[in-house]
């Protein structure tokens, strides 16, 4: 656990004292929890929201998936100090698929293990991996870019999956649809 909260650390370290020009460390938690909001609010519609009261008493908004984070490192920093940690905070229940009856129990390290590679894949590598089509989409009409960007995030990584599947995303609200279909496989193939 604590292996994997460094990596994200190294990613995305928090902000430096102007003064001392040292890293501000009491805002390790909010930067991680700020870099997983501002990712997937820009990335990912669909993004599932939650407030939680403050120590002062105001509500904090959030995406699920950066109060998730926010506890991650709760649970690290624990970890690193050497207090006990039941087996039930280190897991989680994923709910089961339609298809499925089954709920999957997971180690919470292996959800930051893939918050990591998603996050690490979006800073450093993203525009050397993106499919041409959704690098040429700015002339396209809106409906295009959706299906495009839709087509992006579902097929090359999966990414809205298991997404999905941590609830941090909801599903798309349109289904297949053949005027749409049409409009795409004209683009891409009799363009």
């Amino acid at each position: 656990m604590v292996y994997v909260a460094t990596a994200l650390e190294t990613l995305f370290p928090p902000p430096v004292n102007l003064k001392t020009g040292e890293h501000q460390l009491n805002k390790t938690k909010e930067t991680l929890a700020n870099t997983v909001d501002n990712w997937l609010r820009s990335h990912w519609t669909g993004v599932v929201e939650q407030q939680r009261p403050t120590r002062q008493g105001d509500l904090k908004t959030r995406t699920v998936a950066g109060f998730w984070m926010w506890d991650f490192y709760e649970i690290r920093s624990r970890v690193a100090h050497g207090d006990a940690i039941s087996e039930e905070e280190l897991s989680m229940t994923l709910p089961p698929l339609p298809h499925d009856s089954r709920s999957v129990q997971i180690y919470k390290t292996e959800v930051a293990s893939f918050l990591y590679g998603a996050l690490l894949i979006h800073e450093k590598l993203a525009a050397e991996y993106q499919p041409e089509e959704t690098k040429a989409t700015q002339d396209e009409p809106e409906e295009v870019r959706e299906i495009l960007k839709y087509l992006y995030h579902d097929f090359p990584w999966k990414m809205d999956d298991c997404l999905k599947r941590l609830g941090w995303v909801e599903p798309p609200k349109w289904g297949y649809n053949p005027k749409r279909a049409s409009a795409v496989r004209e683009y891409l193939f009799f363009k």
